[in-house]
């Protein structure tokens, strides 16, 4: 018999990750590609994209039945999953890149594109068992600040498509410019490349490994951490979830001081509610999990035309 795969792709500021996907959500044929290599100066996102997907599922596909493609993409994403508006991370996916229709053309199959930190979402709530809850926040602290919101069983898009930037909120007296060309952007403040600019001037001649582990206890890195906490107390007091799962390469340090943040956490949250039963749940990523996520949300699509 014929196996049935979705091929599931994670788009990353610096790798790509690409696998098929079976409908029990295993992994197959995974590889990893730094993602300068994928995304030539030379070519447009489409003709990029599709040259490497062309070749993987040359090497790889062999008998199976291909039923989709499925990409997240570090980006704000259209309302209706068909265009991807702005990729602040990766020059080469240049804005409003009709990502879906272009590549469907040069694919000729069926292709879905996502917001990454949905992908992720959908992952974290089938590994950490609770995809019968119906409202659920992700916050990711790596690179930037990724977020991704479920409201009453669906992931939040908004009027645009672009819901849930919560590394994008505007911040009252912060005049940094951000990456996505806005000034005074929270991830500016918290998040791996603030991390980095903290250490540049404070700590010079620590590693950025070891931050966490030798000066936790200063007065800058506590104010870090202690803003990390805020970011999370503010989500939850706007939705007041079920369940907040955190993850992203900055709490995977492993110096990390978790007992600190999550006080801070609950001393910013409102009280008695939500902050007396609040529920966090710790991602625990790994380089298969935007695959996974790709492919979860591509079985979604293909069982239900109505879900985005």
């Amino acid at each position: 018999m014929t196996q049935n795969v979705v091929l599931g792709m994670d788009v990353g500021g610096t790798n790509c990750r690409i696998g098929l996907i079976t409908e029990d959500l295993q992994v197959l044929e995974f590889e990893i590609f730094p993602t300068e290599k994928v995304f030539s100066k030379d070519l447009n996102a489409s003709i990029n994209i599709s040259s490497f997907i062309k070749a993987y599922l040359l090497r790889n596909l062999k008998d199976m039945n291909l039923l989709a493609v499925s990409i997240g993409f570090p980006s704000t994403i259209s309302r209706d999953k068909k265009t991807v508006i702005q990729t602040p991370n990766i020059k080469n996916i240049s804005d409003n890149f009709a990502a879906v229709d272009l590549l469907e053309k040069e694919l000729n199959c069926t292709v879905y594109a996502n917001k990454d930190t949905n992908n992720l979402l959908l992952y974290d709530m089938n590994e950490l068992d609770i995809n019968d809850y119906q409202d659920v926040c992700g916050i990711y602290f790596g690179t930037g600040v990724g977020n991704a919101v479920m409201i009453n069983g669906k992931i939040l898009t908004g009027h645009n498509g672009v819901a849930s930037e919560l590394g994008h909120l505007p911040v009252y007296g912060n005049s940094n410019k951000c990456t996505c060309g806005n000034i005074g952007c929270l991830e500016t403040l918290i998040s791996g490349l603030a991390l980095v600019q903290l250490r540049n001037a404070n700590f010079p001649q620590t590693e950025l490994n070891e931050i966490f582990l030798k000066k936790s206890k200063t007065p800058e890195v506590c104010k870090f951490i202690k803003g990390m906490a805020q970011t999370v107390a503010l989500q939850a007091n706007i939705f007041d979830p079920e369940c907040i799962i955190l993850g992203g390469g900055l709490l995977m340090d492993g110096y990390f001081p978790f007992s600190d943040f999550e006080r801070e956490i609950h001393a910013s949250t409102r009280k008695p509610y939500p902050e007396k039963n609040m529920l966090l749940k710790y991602s625990h990523p790994t380089q298969i999990n935007g695959v996974i996520g790709a492919g979860i949300y591509a079985y979604k699509r293909l069982k239900d035309v109505n879900y985005r």
